[in-house]
């Protein structure tokens, strides 16, 4: 028990030093993890769409409806088949007389043929060919009935008003798309007739590969028949050519000049090998007699390479050295020395006259080889002059006749090509009669309005919570107040039985209040239970013993808590509820109790503790009743009085319990704030502003109030644990 005096705004209360606790709580939500923040979010999301659960189906279901009924009802299904056809290069047909165009040509080329595809000739011709100016769905029915019987074609590009009808409609409805680097091209018609769809789109595309067909076969006729012209006089060129080759090798008296020509090259050739050898001889026996004038006869060793000067030769100096060797012994003027002198220089005359004579035979030859050279020459030059003329004779028909050839094979591959319908267009798919339609695609569409409808109901709930300024979760108390939540009270009684309450309330509806003692195992007594135990713990130095309820308004639910915390207590220790809301006293009512004398009297001193004490009819626990009704409650709360009441009880009761007026309009509650070892503040779920709550938070911690917590009331729905409790209690039948 608190023995200390009670004074008004005293600070040094020991369980002042508790605030502790509401920093300990603002530290640990300024580290809640990111992960639960998320969670946190997603459930007041959560909450928020339970809580306007009707707003959210409505707005859903009449997205879903504005769209469906429009969908199904309004909307003609139309159909839209696919065509498909592949557009090659010009030259790229099996027969064909065109050049392959180069790639960088190409996609101009298949775009002029996708734009050719959508040309008002190609629609015209459809149109006429299926005579779609007379289809109600493509012209419609007041052009019909106007036009009447009159249904004559128009002529050439002269079109009549409802063939004017029919290509507006065709060309708006008709879709022809180039695949991105491919030569494909889709063609597709949107009619509300899956049997005219296809019949549009195909005819469309057969008309296309017709008229391309047509062009190219114009131009191969008229290029055939070109070329058989341009034929007739190549013709007559290369027999020409060839004539003329013929006379001139007449001419020249032989077939082939090349043989010819070879050969008499190849001679020529020889002879000048030979005159060479011939001078090269002259000049090396022309040496030789020179050196033999100069008695050098050994130094010439050809001759001594020849059979018959080289026999001479030996001759010669055997006898030139007998002459030397008679000479010694005879005398020069002896005969036989004579004779043999004689016979020396008839040997040295003979071996000279043979090498003048080879040298003779040498120049002799050079001339006979040097003429006939001149004479080939002569003959070379003739004929080549005359391979020449040949040549250009043999160049001129051989042109002829590839220039012939060549044009006789394209003369023939344009037949071919006219005959074999080929073509560089071809179909890959035609148009099927669809069995379903392409657009609206109701499925789609129907989720698309479900998705929009969760998305426009959704916002709008979280647009209107965001307007809510009502206190609705545990999170907005801890974030509003930065005081911990000391538990959450499920709703208990409807809200036009609350506003009797003070008035004349029944006997069933003050035993409704009094849950915990009258439903021990509901979810509403363990929700108080919950808050009992929070209470006691939390205290770190020792558990409050006065213990206060207050709120920031009026129908908050603070005498419904007070009342069944001060039953809960009781049964844990003596407990003494204490109506401290003189303005609107209601406790009297809930226990079915006097109302006066009360705490009016004991405060006026009119009364004592004994006098006015009562006991509510439930074990240890005993009221003091607000008392009669005045006009100064706040002087008499103020007083010491109330002081020494709160002392003398203090001393009597394990626990005291208050409650007392309006936090924000009156200044009972903060008065008594300073009073008291812990102070409960209450706020109504759905119903109490966050403004108000708050400020009435924020008003007690400026008086350093010893602040315990808050306490949620009136929660709706109810948390899933308190529902499973719940249904367990009732299966265990109450035990």
């Amino acid at each position: 028990m608190n023995t200390q005096p009670f004074r008004i705004g005293d600070a040094s209360k020991p369980y002042r030093s508790d605030m502790s606790v509401v920093d300990n709580c603002d530290s640990r939500i300024d580290r809640i993890p990111t992960t639960d923040s998320v969670q946190l979010n997603l459930a007041k999301i959560r909450a928020a769409l339970w809580r306007n659960w009707l707003l959210f189906v409505t707005v859903l279901s009449s997205i879903v409806v504005i769209i469906a009924v429009p969908l199904f009802l309004v909307v003609r299904p139309t159909y839209e088949p696919v065509a498909s056809v592949v557009i090659d290069p010009p030259g790229a047909e099996t027969f064909s007389l065109d050049t392959e165009i180069p790639n960088s040509e190409a996609e101009n080329y298949l775009t002029t043929q996708t734009a050719i595809l959508k040309s008002d000739a190609l629609a015209i011709y459809v149109i006429r060919q299926l005579r779609l100016d007379s289809n109600s769905e493509i012209v419609g029915k007041d052009a019909l009935k106007i036009a009447g019987d009159n249904f004559n074609p128009g002529s050439g590009m002269k079109l009549t008003h409802l063939e004017e009808l029919a290509l507006d409609t065709v060309q708006r409805k008709l879709t022809v798309s180039l695949f991105r680097n491919s030569r494909l091209v889709e063609v597709r018609f949107a009619s509300h007739d899956p049997e005219l769809a296809a019949l549009v789109t195909n005819a469309l595309l057969n008309t296309f590969v017709d008229q391309n067909y047509q062009v190219r076969y114009s131009a191969i006729t008229k290029s055939s028949e070109w070329l058989t012209k341009q034929l007739d006089d190549i013709r007559q060129k290369a027999e020409q050519s060839n004539q003329a080759l013929a006379d001139y090798e007449s001419t020249i008296g032989f077939l082939d000049v090349d043989d010819k020509q070879n050969t008499l090259a190849q001679k020529m050739t020889d002879v000048s090998h030979q005159l060479s050898q011939a001078q090269a001889d002259r000049i090396e026996l022309g040496a030789y007699v020179d050196a033999i004038h100069k008695g050098n006869v050994d130094s010439v060793p050809e001759l001594r390479n020849n059979e018959l000067f080289h026999q001479l030769t030996e001759d010669y100096l055997e006898s030139r050295a007998h002459l030397a060797e008679q000479s010694a012994v005879f005398g020069k003027n002896n005969p036989k020395v004579k004779k043999l002198e004689n016979e020396s220089e008839q040997l040295r005359a003979s071996l000279v006259h043979g090498v003048e004579a080879s040298y003779d035979s040498a120049k002799a030859r050079e001339a006979s080889m040097s003429l006939a050279l001149q004479q080939m020459k002569g003959s070379i030059n003739a004929q080549n002059e005359a391979m020449v003329k040949l040549n250009v004779l043999k160049r001129e028909a051989t042109a002829n006749a590839e220039l012939y050839n060549t044009l006789f094979t394209k003369v023939r591959e344009a037949g071919i090509s006219a005959a074999s319908k080929s073509s560089n267009v071809r179909i890959v798919d035609y148009a099927r009669v669809l069995n379903r339609p392409t657009r609206p695609n109701r499925s789609l569409y129907l989720t698309v309005a479900v998705f929009l409808g969760l998305l426009a109901s959704s916002m709008l709930v979280l647009v209107k919570e965001a307007f809510d300024d009502k206190v609705r979760s545990e999170e907005d108390v801890k974030h509003l107040t930065g005081l911990p939540s000391l538990g959450i009270i499920p709703r208990i009684v409807p809200a036009v039985r609350r506003s009797r309450l003070h008035l004349s309330a029944s006997a069933d509806e003050r035993q409704s209040l009094r849950f915990v003692a009258d439903r021990p195992y509901s979810a509403e007594s363990e929700a108080v239970h919950t808050l009992r135990t929070n209470i006691l713990l939390a205290g770190s130095n020792k558990r409050p013993q006065l213990i206060l309820v207050g709120s920031s308004g009026a129908q908050e639910g603070k005498t419904l808590i007070a009342t069944n915390l001060a039953i809960t207590l009781a049964r844990h220790g003596r407990t003494c509820l204490i109506d401290a809301d003189m303005r609107r006293p209601a406790i009297a009512r809930v226990f079915g109790i006097p109302g006066t004398p009360g705490l009016s009297e004991i405060l006026r001193g009119s009364h004592t503790v004994e006098t006015t004490l009562t006991q509510s009819g439930l074990n240890g626990l005993s009221i003091i009743p607000a008392g009669e009704r005045t006009p100064d409650v706040g002087e008499l709360i103020s007083s010491p009085l109330m002081q020494k009441l709160l002392e003398t009880l203090s001393g009597r009761f394990e626990y005291l319990v208050i409650d007392s007026a309006p936090i924000l309009p009156f200044s009972d509650a903060r008065i008594l704030s300073t009073l008291v070892d812990g102070v409960i503040l209450v706020g109504r779920y759905g119903e109490t502003t966050q403004h108000n709550l708050q400020e009435a938070a924020s008003i007690l911690k400026g008086i350093n109030a010893p602040m315990l917590g808050v306490v949620l009331n009136g929660l709706e729905p109810l948390p899933s644990y308190y529902s499973d409790y719940k249904i367990y209690t009732a299966e265990a039948g109450g035990v």
